[in-house]
């Protein structure tokens, strides 16, 4: 069998009197698998236009600096980064969550990167406190740096978003099972520290509180913060109207 799309307005009793087996149509086109020895058949039959056997992508994530004029704002030699590495800033990340133990957020001493872990979803806590006996948010679980680091974070990424966008942002690079791909894989800044936020059902009025909690947390340790926020929908005009998109101003300006 090969995979192949096709173009046209062929009869779907016609493709399978010939073995083939019809996928997807999306308007003219269609995805379909075909016997080896039914190819040159399928090419002529009406309403065909064209037959093309399909072609294998390749994941990109390595494309992701290079697209935005990165590359030379940082030199690795070795594990040791120079340049504009991330050293001192934190990056926010508001998302499904993260591998904590994914070799991509750990330092080279093996040490996490992570310093604040907020799961809003978790319902045992403790929750954020901006101090002993002082709430900072009332819900969720919050875990710092030394409590991940000793296992006791019940954070995971279930979905595998969060890990992904937090490697593109952020990721060190260093995990490859194969030594020549190592660092091939970086993200645009290597050494940043990391706060990250579970949202609960991606409500806005989680999102709203996560923003703050990352830049409360970062100013907390007097370092600057900026947060990834890759989410969106269909509801409201887009133009920064929302109370949402007033909010996230009013905590960045």
């Amino acid at each position: 069998m090969v995979d192949v799309l096709l173009v046209g307005e062929p009869s779907p009793e016609r493709l399978r009197s010939l073995g083939i087996r019809v996928g997807t149509r999306a308007g003219r086109v269609w995805s379909a698998r075909a016997p080896l020895a039914a190819v040159p058949a399928l090419t002529r039959v009406a309403g065909v236009e064209r037959v093309c056997l399909a072609r294998s992508l390749t994941p990109s994530l390595d494309l992701s600096v290079p697209a935005v004029n990165a590359e030379g704002l940082r030199i690795r030699e070795g594990e040791t980064w120079s340049g504009r590495t991330g050293r001192g800033v934190v990056v926010g990340v508001l998302d499904t969550g993260l591998d904590l133990e994914h070799e991509d957020f750990l330092r080279p001493d093996g040490s996490t990167r992570v310093l604040y872990y907020w799961d809003q979803g978790d319902p045992l806590g403790p929750p954020p406190l901006r101090a002993p006996g002082d709430t900072l948010y009332s819900f969720g679980s919050e875990w710092d740096r030394e409590e991940i680091e000793a296992g006791r974070a019940r954070g995971e990424d279930t979905d595998g978003h969060g890990s992904h966008v937090t490697g593109i942002a952020a990721g060190g690079g260093r995990a490859a099972r194969v030594d020549s791909l190592r660092y091939r894989f970086v993200g645009l800044a290597p050494e940043a520290d990391l706060i990250v936020v579970v949202a609960v059902l991606f409500l806005v009025t989680g999102v709203l509180d996560g923003v703050n909690y990352i830049f409360e947390r970062a100013q907390s340790l007097g370092k600057p913060a900026v947060v990834n926020l890759s989410l969106g929908s269909q509801f409201g005009p887009h133009d920064g109207t929302t109370p949402l998109e007033l909010g996230i101003d009013n905590l960045v300006c």
